[in-house]
């Protein structure tokens, strides 16, 4: 490659370094012949990612886009935990603290763990707030949300369940467990939730 500018920088302990040369790999990937102290060598990755994007524009735009998008991405990922932080401490204040159930089931009735095919140690439910505008937030931590969402979106009724945790504690998937209990029908048009 013939050099029609000087490109130079500087390593992180400040040591300076100059592209001397430059050749492509059998893979096709660029590799950068540098002088740093005055002894020739390969750049090292982050010496030839800072050479690449000074030589090859087209790669400095693809990569200050990539990085832009990571950026917006982490952000929005920032304001979805902020979110639910301030909605779960929204939930421990003002919400009343139930268990709920998507199905009917009788008394005695013990859950199935689909994936398993295996009975539960008593009814599957979730612990919840219903909120005073009539909003009812799941809180999901700790419950396996692929297996929840397996049983809760099947055109289910919610009910409110009303009983004594089973020794067991909690199902397969996280969720607790109650042994002897009782079910309210309740409107669950408005149901949110929080991890």
């Amino acid at each position: 490659m013939t050099l029609t500018v000087q490109v130079t920088g500087q390593t992180a302990a400040g040591r300076r370094w100059e592209l001397i040369d430059q050749k492509t790999s059998y893979a096709g990937q660029p590799l950068y012949l540098i002088r740093l102290d005055g002894q020739e060598s390969w750049a090292g990755p982050d010496i030839a990612r800072e050479i690449r994007m000074q030589v090859d524009p087209e790669w400095a735009a693809r990569q200050r886009e990539i990085a832009r998008k990571q950026a917006e991405e982490q952000a929005a990922a920032e304001r979805a935990r902020q979110a639910n932080e301030r909605r779960r401490s929204e939930c421990e204040r003002d919400g009343r603290r139930v268990f709920v159930r998507y199905g009917f089931a009788r008394s005695g009735y013990r859950s199935v763990n689909r994936r398993d095919d295996r009975l539960e140690a008593g009814l599957s439910v979730y612990p919840a707030w219903i909120m005073p505008d009539g909003a009812v937030v799941l809180d999901m931590r700790g419950i396996d949300f692929v297996s929840f969402l397996f049983g809760a979106f099947r055109e289910r009724q919610m009910y409110v369940a009303m009983g004594r945790p089973t020794p067991v504690g909690t199902g397969s998937d996280g969720e607790p467990l109650l042994g002897r209990f009782a079910l309210k029908k309740i409107n669950d048009d408005n149901t949110e939730y929080v991890y």
